[in-house]
Parts: structure tokens; sequence; C-alpha cells
């Protein structure tokens, strides 16, 4: 318990060193918009489906790959339980707009397990850790874009299915797992290279992060006192509903950590994208995503001392 506690905390402090780096570059104009979209793109579509790929070569075990499974299905049922509560919430509070309403199931609904997550589980957990984070965010992809879009969007949309096979994630998780059944690995030079740019995802992750927060205006974030309900909803009550439900039956505590402090993690960085594609609040959407990643960087560890 200790032992995590005492890594999170020193991971989370050299993971902030990166974002306050993205931060100042962005301030100081040295990574723009369009740099920081390059870069979000160049993560999507390269470093974090060669993390994944790697994460999953070691020996085969027929117990990992049933956990893994089970990741997958508990990761989609903590979402839609999480749906419900955003829901709850919504017909609580009556001052809400139609955007914020939505807004706030869809930020209780998702959160950041890939930009934040993974280098978070990387950090504490190493490959095991990323195996099971790479099914987490399959179940992410799967339900943003299909259950996602119907939250967010005022019309009602087509689920995007070509978003959901052509996932380049997705598609490296697919890949990864056959080689990890048939236990193959790729000659040297080509698995090598892999992992290069594999070593980038994680302080590539949080110059984007940094970046992408440099744009909210950090005295307006703490002002609207509603924003606090689904920021303690996120980053405490789902997570610590999660740990007390899976903990009498998941006996792996790499497994379960994984479970527990993604479900605890901020908002998810696709919020404002989605909510600008859609058609809803946009700066409601960012000041979300910014309050809740700068929280967690104090309720994860916080959540990890139960563990």
């Amino acid at each position: 318990m200790g032992d995590i506690f005492s890594i999170m905390s020193s991971s989370l402090v050299s993971l902030f060193i990166c974002l306050a780096v993205g931060y100042i570059c962005r301030k100081k104009h040295i990574l723009s918009r369009e740099i920081t979209g390059g870069l979000s793109s160049l993560l999507i579509m390269v470093t974090l489906p060669c993390t994944i790929f790697i994460s999953f070569q070691r020996e085969f075990s027929s117990e990992l790959l049933i956990e893994s499974v089970w990741v997958f299905i508990i990761s989609v049922i903590t979402n839609f339980f999480a749906m419900f509560m955003g829901w709850v919430f919504t017909r609580l509070f009556k001052k809400l707009t139609i955007d914020q309403k939505r807004l706030w199931i869809f930020a209780l609904t998702f959160s950041n397990t890939g930009y934040m997550g993974l280098p978070v589980i990387n950090a504490i957990y190493g490959a095991e850790g990323l195996i099971f984070c790479a099914m987490v965010s399959a179940a992410f992809n799967f339900m943003a874009y299909t259950v996602g879009i119907r939250i967010i969007s005022k019309e009602k949309k087509k689920m995007d299915w070509r978003a959901i096979v052509f996932n380049p994630p997705l598609i490296a998780s697919v890949i990864a797992i056959i080689c990890f059944v048939l236990s193959a690995v790729p000659p040297a030079p080509v698995n090598n290279g892999i992992k290069f740019l594999s070593d980038m995802t994680t302080p590539l992750a949080m110059l984007i992060i940094g970046s992408m927060l440099a744009k909210s205006d950090i005295t307006r974030v703490f002002t609207d006192k509603l924003l606090y309900i689904p920021m303690a909803a996120r980053l405490i009550v789902l997570p610590l509903i999660a740990l007390y439900v899976l903990k009498p039956f998941v006996t792996n505590p790499v497994m379960l950590g994984v479970c527990v402090i993604l479900t605890g993690m901020p908002v998810a960085t696709i919020t404002p994208i989605f909510a600008e594609r859609y058609g809803s609040d946009t700066d409601y959407a960012s000041k979300i995503v910014f309050a809740t990643t700068v929280l967690c960087l104090a309720t994860t560890p916080l959540i990890s001392l139960l563990l």
C-alpha cells in the first residue's frame, strides 16, 4: 500500500514536470495549436499503438488473457454505471443548461485512460499494467464512438463504425493479442524500432496535456461551484465505488489497481473535441478537463493508499 503511494507520488511529480514543460512551451508559443494537434495525431496513430504492442510481448498465459477480457468487460460496465450516475446528477440540478447536462454525463462516463492513464499505469505497474490499460482503452474507444456521440450530440448521430474499426490503438490491441497467443515476436531490429517509438508515449502525452491546459483561463476554472460536483464524482466517488465493488472478486492486485486508478483519472481530453464537433459548449468542456487534470495530481495518490 505504502509502496504504491510512494511510487505513484514520485511518478506523478515526474509526469507533472513534463506537463509543466508543455504548458510553458504553449505559453511561450514554442508549441502552437497546429503543432499540438500534430503531436496528438502522432501519439494516437503511432506511439500509443507501439506501446500497446510492446506491452503484450511476454510469455503466453491463459490466465492473463482471461483477466484481460474481464478488464474489458469491467470497463464497459463501469462506463455504463458512470453514465447512469451522470444522468441522475443532471436530474437533481435544474439550473444546468442542456449542453452542461450532456457534458456532465459525458465527463463522468469517460476518463482520460490514454493521455494521462497510460503514463501513470506504466510508471506504477510496468508492462503487465499496460496490458490491462490497453483493454480499458479498447473499451473506451468502443464506447466513446458509439454511446459517447449519442450523449454529447444535440442531434441523433449515427454510430461512427469506421472510427471504431479503423482505430489504431484498437488495431494494435488485436494484433498484439494475436502475437501474444501465438508467442510471436518481430525480428530484433523491427522490435527495437517499435520499442523506441513506444518510449516516446509517456513524455509526449504529458507535453500534449500541458499544451492543451495552457489554453484555459485558470482564474475562471475553479469559480463555478457546480463544477465541483462532477469533479468529485469523477476523481473520488467513482474510483471508491470501483474499489469496494471489485476488491472482493479481483485477486490480481495489478488488475485491481489498473481498474481503480483508471476509473479515477481526469475527464477525457476528447471531451472539448467532441463538444466542438457536435455543437456543445467547448469552453465548459475545457474547464472540466483542466480542473480534473490538475486535481487528480492530489486525488490519485490518495486513492492508491486504499489499494
